[in-house]
């Protein structure tokens, strides 16, 4: 009987030793990755956009003028009316004060292929203080939105 109290005691034990050694001296990090980090080719462009960049692409400045971006990460919308709504109640919710939105009227193709590299079925990308793009979004899609609103927890951390 003894011995059954013992090996009781020990296997309760180890998994509360494992969760405390984890837990003051783990360290969880996430990481978002940078898109086109190693520049921007052919293939990535669609047929009305050549050129070429080599090294880290960034979004001109001629794009992000409008808003200011110091401390700040952007959030480029081309979605409609009720996904908008949806992005207003995640940035309230989050208390995300860092993220600027910009919806834009789906009728800016030119801004999408050429600039943004945004295919379908996304509908939004996130460009950081950096001016690098960090992530492609499916706006209205639930699961799509859960991970926008982790990966806007892990940037803003960051900054």
């Amino acid at each position: 009987m003894n011995k059954k109290i013992t090996y009781l005691f020990l296997a309760l034990l180890l998994p509360v030793l494992v969760f405390v050694f984890l837990k003051y001296f783990g360290k969880n990090e996430f990481d978002i990755p940078v898109y086109y980090s190693a520049g921007v080719s052919a293939d990535t462009l669609q047929n009305e956009c050549r050129f070429t960049v080599r090294g880290q692409y960034y979004v001109a400045d001629s794009v992000l003028k409008k808003w200011n971006r110091k401390g700040s990460v952007i959030l480029f919308s081309f979605s409609r009316h009720q996904e908008t709504e949806w992005m207003n109640e995640l940035i309230k919710d989050g208390k995300l004060e860092f993220l600027q939105q910009v919806c834009w009227n789906c009728g800016e193709d030119k801004l999408k292929d050429c600039i943004f590299f945004l295919k379908e079925p996304y509908n939004a990308v996130l460009i950081d203080d950096q001016r690098r793009i960090r992530g492609y979004y499916k706006l209205g899609n639930r699961e799509e939105m859960d991970r926008l609103e982790v990966e806007l927890k892990i940037l803003l951390k960051k900054y």
